[in-house]
């Protein structure tokens, strides 16, 4: 090994035709003759694919027996990660391929995310899977791109009754939209002291619940171009939180959102 830097595309392809092979090595199998009992490939196969793994660093040979180094645990980690998450990605395509997010979105909210699609039978499936993480939530803060009846009367009966703390951020459109069409159901909020309702002075191309409780989550609502929903996307991870935080706080601070009173 002359510690020559591989270019991606091979690093990527001696890595992925490899990985079984070096996953073995990982479990302790180290031994050329150990590794021809537990794979299917032919002894020269399994020499040749040995052979490249030292070649390029990624393992090393000591007395019979083959070892991984650093490096290719670091590689093939971060290669299982890479493909980890293409699969999340691949998972969330029908939200994704009709929605024109750009590059709103991160593909860290679909690590171990939940995604629920919207179907023809049941077009709010997944406000019911929203809504019934509410029962351990004590605030929410949420920026509403398209308004929901069904959310709006789930938050109502929570909200009149204080078991919830509401924060809305919207565009006007949705705004008026909203206090035109549940003015009975927000004068209830508003009396009860449980509302919050606030003008956003930019936009995003989605909706974005950030949920307070014993267990924190966040969920981000695809909606396709008639404003028709297309599915949800519901996480918890520290990364999925870090990042609708942030975009939350783009809308309400860094565009100084103005708070309008229903």
């Amino acid at each position: 090994m002359d510690g020559k830097r591989d270019d991606i595309e091979t690093l990527m392809s001696v890595v992925s035709r490899l990985e079984h092979l070096f996953d073995q090595l990982v479990a302790g199998v180290s031994k050329r003759s150990q590794m021809k009992e537990q794979l299917p490939e032919s002894r020269s196969t399994i020499y040749r694919g040995l052979d490249t793994l030292i070649e390029h660093g990624f393992a090393y040979e000591q007395d019979g027996n083959y070892v991984p180094t650093t490096y290719g645990y670091l590689v093939f980690q971060t290669y299982k990660q890479l493909c980890s998450t293409i699969e999340s990605v691949a998972d969330a395509r029908p939200l994704l391929e009709s929605n024109r997010c750009g590059n709103e979105l991160n593909s860290s909210i679909l690590v171990d995310a939940d995604i629920h699609i919207s179907e023809g039978h049941a077009p709010n499936a997944p406000l019911q899977q929203l809504t019934s993480l509410l029962a351990d939530t004590d605030t929410i803060h949420q920026y509403l791109s398209v308004v929901s009846p069904y959310i709006i009367d789930h938050f109502h009966r929570q909200l009149v009754n204080r078991t919830l703390h509401v924060e809305i951020v919207s565009d006007t459109l949705a705004i008026d939209y909203l206090t035109e069409q549940f003015t009975e159901k927000l004068s209830d909020i508003e009396i009860a002291g449980t509302f919050e309702l606030y003008q956003a002075m930019s936009d995003l191309p989605f909706g974005l619940i950030i949920a307070d409780g014993s267990q924190p989550w966040m969920s981000v609502m695809m909606y396709g171009q008639a404003g028709n929903l297309l599915g949800v996307i519901i996480n918890d991870t520290p990364e999925s939180l870090e990042w609708a935080e942030k975009t939350y706080e783009s809308v309400v601070n860094e565009k100084k959102s103005i708070p309008i009173r229903s």
